[in-house]
């Protein structure tokens, strides 16, 4: 059964349409890709997805249940968590504590901060950022900030766009 399903999703804004019968499929540990050029609906599609927006026709599904109507704070406390272009990290906090802040207080709290260092810790170590955990966030490179803007509301026990399942 997929991960993430969605399934004819349109949605038009006035007359055009932002997204136009669009179905995909997304399994657990699969990294899809979308491209396309600005305009092409890329934005809208993930607004769908997450549940910024609603959807004019079709079904969005995450692991078997039916989403479509869900808003996206519901949307979010299953799994299901999305970053935007612009990158917003604490720029006074040091990458290790700005994941810690997403474990800490985030939908599935750690039980105590010792845990949330350690799990923080591991996600960095995933995403490439474990040597420059320490630095303040301010001096990362724009890629390491998308990095560390995937790491920080790491949700380990469900699936999302990143899952570390």
């Amino acid at each position: 059964m997929p991960l993430l399903e969605a399934e004819h999703v349109s949605k038009r804004f006035g007359g055009v349409a932002a997204v136009d019968d669009i179905s995909l499929s997304l399994a657990e540990g699969e990294i899809l890709g979308l491209i396309g050029p600005n305009g092409a609906g890329k934005s809208t599609l993930f607004d769908l997805l997450s549940g910024v927006a609603k959807p004019d026709q079709g079904t969005i599904r995450f692991d078997g249940e039916d989403i479509t109507a869900y808003t996206s704070d519901e949307i979010c406390r299953h799994g299901i968590a999305r970053t935007f272009q612009l990158v917003r990290p604490f720029n006074r906090l040091s990458p290790l504590e700005n994941v810690m802040v997403g474990r800490a207080f985030g939908r599935s709290p750690s039980r105590s901060m010792g845990e949330a260092r350690l799990e923080s810790e591991e996600v960095l170590l995933l995403t490439g950022l474990a040597r420059k955990r320490v630095r303040s966030a301010a001096m990362l490179g724009l890629v390491d900030r998308k990095r560390l803007e995937i790491a920080r509301p790491s949700q380990r026990d469900r699936g999302s766009f990143y899952s570390t399942r």
